[in-house]
């Protein structure tokens, strides 16, 4: 019964000029909306894993079940994904910059090892939430694009973008990682790239990147792949999605089918798009599909001039 005058409710609205109004302007409120949105994301990661880390983890042991993994493993993978950078940066004395820096987990282990980071995000959100839990991290508001190049010349020791290269376009940003980086330094990538045509759109192809990279007057001087490490991450949250997601979800519908079978049939188009939305959210963690599509990559990279 509660269920029904709700619906009614709903119907109600749709036919009120005043409801519609409110409609309309939540619709050209969207952007604001969605960074409300992010706000509640921003939480949710903070309150489950407290490293403030958003990347994929990295399990040491590929083979690791994900029936075994407690958030105490996802905890561990989170920091030692972050400790792959630690060990890899020479200049101690330099600054180091944090491209995309998320919630700033990565730069806040970078100050505990003495170092001196740069956190740099354009989400607005992510700048509040790092101001008031690490007040001493420098921050740089803005897309990696828009830096001014012409303060930081010659400027940072390390550059890192850790899961956030396949955000940035590609030729911009080696322009700038060049003008940037300190004679000698050095480019940390940890990032996954799309081998060939794939299902989900994200990462640069792997073989283009390449390319450009030379083209810029780069050079890989190591590279690991990491697929596997990482797909123990996508293993878990697979698993869940279809064990307790999917069953959670079907459930809630078919309980929406027999108990309101007339609003069901009037919704009946929502449903399947919602239906449809969720499996591809799921199909898109699919780890076998990633590691058919995608690679892992973690590299150093250095301009070739330093390297003579």
């Amino acid at each position: 019964m509660k269920l029904s005058k709700e619906l009614k409710k709903i119907i109600l609205k749709l036919f009120n000029p005043s409801q519609l109004h409110q409609v309309y302007k939540l619709q050209k409120e969207r952007k604001r909306l969605k960074r409300a949105k992010k706000d509640a994301q921003l939480k949710l990661y903070s309150e489950i894993l407290t490293g403030d880390y958003l990347h994929y983890g990295y399990f040491k042991n590929p083979d690791t079940i994900p029936e075994d993994i407690s958030l105490n493993n996802m905890e561990r993978a989170q920091h030692d994904y972050a400790c792959q950078f630690l060990e890899r940066i020479s200049d101690r004395n330099s600054p180091v910059l944090d491209v995309g820096c998320g919630m700033g987990g990565l730069s806040n282990m970078l100050q505990k090892e003495h170092l001196k980071p740069v956190a740099l995000t354009p989400d607005i959100n992510q700048i509040r939430y790092i101001e008031k839990k690490y007040p001493d991290i420098e921050l740089i508001h803005g897309k990696f694009e828009e830096i001014d190049s012409e303060k930081y010349v010659n400027h940072f020791g390390t550059i890192i973008t850790s899961e956030s290269l396949q955000y940035l376009k590609l030729d911009q940003a080696l322009a700038i990682i060049d003008k940037i980086l300190k004679n000698g330094g050095i480019w940390l990538v940890c990032d996954y790239f799309r081998k060939g045509r794939s299902f989900e759109k994200s990462g640069h192809f792997w073989g283009r990147f390449l390319e450009k990279i030379n083209e810029n007057r780069f050079s890989i001087i190591h590279e690991k792949d990491i697929t596997k490490n990482i797909l123990v991450t996508l293993k878990y949250v697979y698993m869940w999605a279809n064990r307790l997601g999917l069953p959670i979800m079907n459930f809630t519908f078919e309980k929406f089918r027999t108990k309101q079978p007339g609003f069901h049939y009037l919704f009946k188009d929502i449903v399947h798009h919602l239906e449809k939305l969720v499996n591809d959210g799921i199909e898109v963690i699919n780890p076998e599909r990633f590691e058919n599509e995608k690679k892992y990559m973690f590299l150093v990279i250095k301009r070739k001039k330093d390297m003579t």
